[in-house]
């Protein structure tokens, strides 16, 4: 197969980035700045979210797998998350005293005591039980001291339209990755895709991420109290870590 109306966009695309565009710093952080204030003002906060994820086989192939979903949030401590992908469907629930983690395909639950902030949680849940929270980046109260640190180059790229929304595009440079985000223009400045590219794997596998469906009005009581399945047996946490968009590893030798 010569896929060769996608070659020809892939090359005149080639052509038209070949000389960058000017960069525009102070003007990338300040729309970064808006978008950060603009989400941590508010105090309840809801969204669905497609995301996708790449990843090298040891054959040097890139496939991609895919996810939905939708998360809700009250300040300072309320979060609920609903994802599923092909591999796995998960559901968290934190209601500012206890987290748990459904995974709803194999019905097991796990349950930790978390007296804790939404911002101390999305912490947790990335660099302890190595579940991230889709979107976390965009969630915390001061987003802007969490995706500036590191930028080596910032970029205003220039408008854009995202599922119909005109936005803006920025992009960043860090030591081992390059990120992209548009943030919708206007008076509510917020972010409609998100993508990560590795500097440091081969191939340079990406993360991208797009947000819809914005929504501030408060949950219906009961939100982030947990909610689970008859029959749904306990676990530990570290049974449900990992869950996530990509199948395990298969055994060598096996064959799925």
């Amino acid at each position: 197969m010569r896929f060769t109306g996608s070659r020809l966009l892939l090359t005149a695309a080639l052509l038209a980035v070949a000389a960058p565009a000017a960069a525009d710093d102070a003007g990338a952080r300040a729309a970064l700045k808006a978008m950060s204030d603009f989400m941590g003002a508010q105090q309840h906060i809801s969204a669905r979210f497609d995301s996708d994820i790449e990843v090298m086989t040891t054959a040097l192939e890139k496939l991609q797998f895919d996810a939905s979903g939708q998360i809700q949030l009250s300040r300072p401590a309320g979060l609920l998350l609903s994802r599923a992908g092909g591999y796995d469907s998960v559901r968290m629930y934190f209601d500012g005293k206890t987290v748990t983690l459904l995974d709803v395909d194999d019905n097991i639950y796990a349950q930790v005591a978390a007296a804790a902030s939404n911002d101390e949680l999305l912490a947790v849940m990335a660099e302890q039980f190595a579940l991230p929270v889709p979107g976390a980046d965009f969630l915390f109260t001061n987003s802007y001291a969490r995706l500036s640190a590191g930028i080596l180059e910032a970029k205003d790229v220039g408008p854009a339209v995202i599922d119909g929304v005109k936005c803006r595009h920025l992009a960043f440079r860090n030591i081992d990755t390059d990120w992209q985000l548009w943030i919708r223009t206007g008076d509510k400045p917020l972010p409609c895709k998100f993508i990560v590219t590795s500097k440091t794997m081969a191939g340079a596998p990406q993360y991208s991420l797009r947000i819809y469906d914005w929504g501030f009005a408060a949950p219906a009581a009961g939100t982030f109290t947990a909610t689970l399945p008859a029959g749904a047996r306990h676990a530990a946490i570290s049974d449900l870590s990992g869950a996530g968009d990509i199948p395990a590893p298969t055994p060598a030798g096996d064959k799925k």
